[in-house]
């Protein structure tokens, strides 16, 4: 099953996958409070694997990565913000956001 990693440096990009495929977005995250997650996507053509707070170099410092599978052919963008969901949208403080064609 092949997997397409993505960065920050992927942000308004597209990408192709097929159906079964699996793409991986790895972010920074501190532990500030501020957390990443999904915004919008469409679950009938990408669904979420797995979401984990990886822990990284410095103290607090760590990377958040979110995996996602292809279900069918269709096009879909992932949303991604970067916000204290206790204080809702108006703590947004970044956005990820990529294209995915699944064939």
């Amino acid at each position: 099953m092949p997997s397409i990693h993505l960065t920050q440096a992927a942000n308004d990009q597209s990408f192709d996958l097929h159906a079964g495929d699996e793409i991986t977005i790895e972010l920074d995250e501190s532990m500030s409070g501020y957390r990443w997650a999904v915004d919008h996507l469409d679950p009938g053509i990408l669904t979420l694997q797995s979401d984990e707070y990886v822990l990284g170099g410095g103290v607090g410092a760590g990377r958040h990565k979110l995996t996602f599978k292809a279900q069918q052919p269709g096009s879909t963008s992932i949303g991604l913000k970067l916000w204290r969901d206790w204080q809702g949208d108006a703590s947004i403080i970044e956005r990820f956001q990529a294209t995915i064609n699944v064939r």
